[in-house]
């Protein structure tokens, strides 16, 4: 559940940041505050998690290729993290975040 809410966090910052650079940013603020007045996490949560479970395998390198991504831009990857046991069951979340932080961890050093 926590993927969701971190990737609706990070939209939700990335939307911020670009209201307030842009010409028209009173206006996209007020249609991000309209989202997220609509926004509906248990759906978003449900949602994610049964993604996951459709995409199988893919489920996880999904989630590893969003987690490096993360990583690199120095986003705030503590609810990836928390996510992952959750999504993948604790070894399988730790082996994946394990992995994904050393893919991001080298990007980033290059």
């Amino acid at each position: 559940p926590k993927m969701a809410l971190a990737f609706a966090a990070l939209a939700l910052v990335f939307l911020g940041a670009e209201a307030a650079t842009s010409a028209d940013g009173d206006e996209t603020l007020r249609r991000l505050l309209r989202a997220a007045q609509d926004f509906d996490p248990r759906a978003a949560i449900d949602g994610v998690a049964a993604e996951v479970e459709r995409l199988g395998p893919l489920g996880a390198a999904y989630f590893a290729a969003v987690y490096v991504v993360a990583e690199v831009l120095a986003l705030p990857a503590v609810p990836l993290t928390a996510s992952a046991g959750y999504l993948f069951g604790a070894v399988e979340g730790t082996a994946i975040v394990l992995f994904s932080a050393t893919i991001a961890a080298g990007g980033r050093f290059l």
